[in-house]
C-alpha cells in the first residue's frame, strides 16, 4: 500500500522589503529639502500646508506597508513626529514655513514698494523705513506688513514721526520703544499721542522677538 500523500504548504506570500521603506524616506527627505531649497531662492512658491500634511500621510503609508516585516522605523517615526510638531505649531502659533531662511534687511523708498507682504521664514529680518517719504498730514499712513515665522524682527522708523503699531508674537517678545510685553501669544497695539500716523505698522512672528526702535 503506498503511503498517504502530504500536500505542500502554500508558497509563503512575499514580504514587503524593509529597504523599500528606507528608499521611500530617503526619497521623501529630498523632495522636501529641494522644496525648501527652492523656496529660500525664490525659485517657486511652495504650498507648505499642503505638502507637509502629504509628507505625514506618506510616512503613515510607508510604515504600515512595512509593518509585516517586524523592521525597525525609528527615522522614519522620529520624521513623523517632526512633521507632526510642525504642523501643530503652525495650527497654534501660525508659522509661515515659506519665505526663505537667512539674514534680510529691506529698504522700500516707495510706498508702492512699502505695500508689499514681507516675509521670512527663519532667521533675522529687518526692515529699514528711514528711507520712506512721509505722507501730508490728514493723508492715510503708508501700511508696512512684515512676518517672520522663527527669529528676530527688527523695524526703524525715522525719528519724529508719528507711529501706529499693531505688533504680534505666538511665543517670544514685542518691544514697540519703551513697552515690552513677553510670553505666549503676545499682542501689543501702540498708537501715537496727539498725532495722526504717519506710519502704520502691522508685523508678527511666530517664535521671536519683534522690535520697534527709531534711528
Amino acid at each position: 500500500m503506498s503511503e498517504p500523500t502530504v500536500p505542500l504548504p502554500p508558497p509563503a506570500e512575499p514580504r514587503p522589503s524593509p529597504r523599500m521603506g528606507r528608499l521611500l524616506g530617503g526619497v521623501l527627505l529630498v523632495l522636501l529639502g529641494a522644496a525648501w531649497l527652492l523656496e529660500s531662492l525664490d525659485v517657486v512658491q511652495v504650498p507648505w500646508d499642503v505638502l507637509l500634511p502629504g509628507g505625514l500621510i506618506a510616512i503613515g503609508v510607508i510604515l504600515v506597508v512595512n509593518s509585516p516585516t517586524g523592521a525597525s522605523h525609528r527615522g522614519m517615526i522620529a520624521l513623523g513626529i517632526v512633521l507632526t510638531v510642525l504642523l501643530s505649531m503652525g495650527t497654534v502659533i501660525a508659522l509661515p514655513v515659506g519665505g526663505g531662511i537667512g539674514e534680510r534687511t529691506e529698504r522700500p523708498t516707495t510706498a508702492d514698494q512699502a505695500a508689499e507682504r514681507f516675509e521670512l521664514g527663519i532667521g533675522q529680518f529687518t526692515m529699514d523705513l528711514r528711507e520712506l517719504p512721509v505722507p501730508a498730514a490728514g493723508t492715510e499712513p503708508v501700511l508696512v506688513r512684515a512676518r517672520l515665522g522663527i527669529g528676530e524682527l527688527v523695524v526703524i522708523v525715522p525719528e519724529g514721526v508719528a507711529v501706529r503699531v499693531e505688533a504680534k508674537a505666538g511665543l517670544g517678545t514685542v518691544k514697540v520703544f519703551d513697552k515690552d510685553e513677553g510670553g505666549l501669544d503676545v499682542d501689543l497695539v501702540s498708537e501715537p499721542a496727539g498725532a495722526a500716523p504717519a506710519l502704520d505698522l502691522r508685523l508678527s512672528v511666530g517664535i521671536g522677538e519683534v522690535s520697534v526702535q527709531r534711528g
